[in-house]
Parts: structure tokens; sequence; C-alpha cells
């Protein structure tokens, strides 16, 4: 006579380590969709201070230009 087969038995930790994926899955997808949605936001605020800062540096050149032309 065949052994019975284990294989539809679930413990009570198996179960739970189940529910624990499941849970980590949806979560690790709605971090990303959070990063996906945020991250240009972001981005665009660093553009923003890379063209203050350029802004500034031209400011600063020709400042220095004009100072080089008196001879100062």
């Amino acid at each position: 006579m065949p052994r019975p087969g284990l294989e539809d038995v679930n413990s009570p930790q198996e179960a739970s380590m189940e529910r624990i994926a499941i849970l980590v899955s949806i979560f690790a997808s709605v971090f990303a969709a959070f990063v996906a949605c945020f991250l240009p936001l972001i981005l665009s605020g660093s553009k923003a201070a890379q063209d203050k800062a350029r802004a500034r540096r031209l400011a600063e050149a020709r400042m220095n230009a004009r100072l080089l032309r008196f001879n100062i």
C-alpha cells in the first residue's frame, strides 16, 4: 500500500510565510509605484537648483569681465 503524500498539507508556518511573501510583494510594488511617480518631481527640483547656480556663475563672470575692463 503506497504512503499518502504530504504535498497538499501546509503547516501553519508555511501559511504564515506565504502571507508574508504576499505582503512583501505588495509593499515592493507600492514602493516602486511611489518612486516612479515622485522621482521626476524630485529631479525637477534639482534642475531648478542647477539653473540657479548657472545663472549665479554667469553673473559672477560678467562682474569679473567688467572689473578686468576697468583694471580694478
